[in-house]
């Protein structure tokens, strides 16, 4: 659409008072930027032209975000390039404010405002204009647009604190570079190539070294050589920094005897009238110089361009799409590996026989067994007979088993806190976003609740101990043995292990899935599906642009 259209920017920079306005005026054959001894523009102007008086007007576009300096120039210069046909976005980011075009009105318009509330962006002018922005040559369509751009070592706006350097930058076909014999090319003038470098490489650039010729005093021929080894060192600079300037492209005029010859001769002595006129001649042939080069290739130059631009916005968008999907691909690839590593949950949380047997272990040297001692030192009834006795065995079987999962319960609650810590702790090196750990509910399954009372019962009758019992006299020390034989029976490793080692794995059954479950609802904080889907799409087409050669 741009190479369409036909429009063609010309941006005019240099230092603070190296004659860049005095320029843009001598172009657009009317006073359109003001100048003046101090610092004049502090914010672009864009010059156009129109064929008729009554359409010439100042258009100033303000914005009405903050922060969107790069975005509404672009608007902007979209919008006076015909470029974009509809208001809507326009209005909807920036208010414009028109004045007449008058020379009153440039200066109080366009003149300096650092008042660093003002949100303007950039002023149109739009003039009956001369023939460079008329682009009356047959055959050629589109208008030529002139940017007069702050000085870039200014005071309020220069290339350090201001995005409109870097955004103008990008969309102009051709530098106009202003140095002046008292604005010698300087660090700052190379910063700003180094910037221009990035910003648009191949940009062709015209040199123009404004003549401050003042050392009268000197004969003509030795100022004529200071100011053509000033401006030759100037073009090696920008030679050496790599960019496009044909030999041709370096004029040396006096600025300032144009203008006042343009102005007439109210403005000078009558003596010089000779040598202003020779100097305005030598405008008019620069001024012709780029009308030729400008209408004779401008689909080429325009053309060219546009590939370019078309080319660098391309290679910036494959940048921001691998910006975007690299942090789509970290999280998807996060997702990967945690799955990978989730599936090999019970093995990473599974009991191990080395931790049933130290469970185990625990269990037989710390369970509460208070209930059987208590029982022993407890008054026993003498007459009691072998159905009450087995009755008391129960109890105590019942008690001690409560004890018992009390203790494995917990065992086993703070085992896997350890464990699951552990677990997050080794997926955590393997991943870049952050696992929380889950907080889960203790587990407790009785194992009274696993034995029916019956099944106790026959535990207890088929026991040696208790088998003794039958063919001798039921004596309260005889229970009283009883209940010790059954307490050292009960807390035995191998015993415990016989009872408590279904109940442990029941248990992890439990654990296992519970955290299994909380660490697979937690795979939404990686990446969503909306997001998967964006990666696929987007990755398609970063692949899709990088492969397209301008």
């Amino acid at each position: 659409m741009e190479y369409k259209n036909g429009s063609f920017i010309m941006l005019v920079v240099g230092p603070v008072k190296s004659g860049k306005s005095t320029l843009v005026n001598l172009l657009a054959h009317r006073f359109v930027s003001p100048t003046d001894k101090l610092e004049c523009t502090v914010r672009p102007s864009i010059i156009s032209n129109v064929d008729n008086e009554r359409d010439c007007r100042i258009d100033v576009y303000r914005s009405k975000v903050e922060g969107r300096k790069a975005e509404d120039l672009d608007l902007i210069v979209d919008k006076l390039r015909g470029i974009m046909s509809d208001d809507e976005e326009v209005e909807r980011y920036l208010d414009k404010e028109t004045f007449a075009l008058t020379n009153d009105n440039i200066k109080e318009v366009i003149f300096p405002s650092y008042n660093r509330e003002d949100r303007t962006i950039i002023t149109s002018i739009t003039t009956t204009g001369s023939k460079l922005l008329r682009n009356d040559k047959d055959g050629n369509e589109g208008k030529i647009f002139l940017v007069d751009m702050p000085g870039f070592d200014g005071n309020n706006v220069n290339i350090e604190n201001d995005p409109l350097y870097e955004a103008i930058s990008k969309r102009v076909d051709l530098i106009l570079f202003v140095h002046s014999s008292v604005s010698a090319f300087n660090v700052t003038s190379a910063k700003y190539l180094d910037k221009l470098r990035e910003y648009n490489e191949s940009v062709p650039v015209y040199l123009i070294h404004n003549v401050f010729d003042s050392s009268y005093w000197r004969d003509e021929e030795g100022r004529r050589l200071d100011v053509e080894r000033q401006a030759q060192k100037e073009y090696d600079e920008i030679r050496r920094k790599g960019f496009n300037i044909e030999p041709d492209y370096i004029s040396c005029v006096n600025l300032g005897k144009v203008t006042d010859f343009t102005d007439g001769m109210g403005n000078y002595k009558a003596d010089f009238n000779t040598e202003l006129s020779d100097e305005q001649v030598e405008f008019a042939k620069i001024e012709q110089k780029l009308y030729d080069k400008i209408t004779t290739n401008i689909s080429e130059l325009r053309l060219k361009r546009c590939l370019e631009r078309t080319a660098q916005l391309n290679e910036n968008l494959v940048a921001l799409l691998a910006e975007k999907t690299k942090g789509f691909r970290e999280r998807k690839d996060d997702l990967d590996r945690y799955t990978q590593y989730l599936s090999k949950i019970e093995q990473e949380l599974g009991i191990t026989d080395a931790e049933l047997n130290d469970i185990v272990s625990a269990t037989s040297s710390q369970a509460p067994v208070s209930a059987f001692d208590s029982e022993i030192d407890s008054r026993i009834n003498s007459s009691e007979n072998m159905s009450q006795c087995l009755e008391r065995l129960e109890r105590l079987a019942d008690r001690y088993f409560s004890d018992v999962n009390t203790f494995l319960s917990e065992n086993l609650y703070q085992r896997y806190k350890t464990k699951v810590a552990e677990y997050v702790d080794r997926m955590q090196k393997l991943i870049n976003t952050e696992i929380k750990e889950p907080a889960f509910d203790r587990v407790s399954v009785a194992i009274e609740e696993r034995l029916t009372r019956e099944e106790l019962r026959q535990y207890i009758k088929k026991n040696s101990w208790w088998q003794k019992m039958l063919g001798i006299p039921l004596t309260v020390d005889v229970v009283r043995d009883a209940v010790r034989k059954m307490k050292k029976d009960l807390t035995s490793y191998n015993t415990l292990k016989g009872l408590i080692k279904d109940e442990v794995h029941a248990m992890e059954t439990i654990y296992i899935k519970q955290l299994n479950d909380m660490f697979e609802a937690a795979k939404d904080s990686f990446i969503t599906e909306e997001e998967l889907n964006s990666l696929e799409t987007l990755e398609q087409l970063r692949s899709r642009l990088s492969n397209i050669i301008m």
